[in-house]
């Protein structure tokens, strides 16, 4: 069965964008209020993505790979 992501205010699942997600934690100032998680591949540019928005978010991220 496909996992669930409960709905909780002020959380956000980044799922499916690849390096994209990394421009909308940019441009998106209403992110930067939300607890973010990160949804990706355990590959190499999964991890890679996930590590540059730990830097973005100053280690705040949360993950679901």
């Amino acid at each position: 069965p496909p996992r669930r992501f409960r709905l909780v205010p002020n959380r956000i699942l980044l799922y499916g964008m690849g390096y994209g997600i990394l421009k909308a934690v940019r441009f998106l100032p209403w992110l930067k209020d939300m607890e973010l998680f990160y949804w990706g591949d355990l590959d190499t540019n999964g991890l890679r993505i996930l590590s540059k928005l730990r830097q973005e978010r100053k280690g705040e991220m949360r993950i679901a790979l």
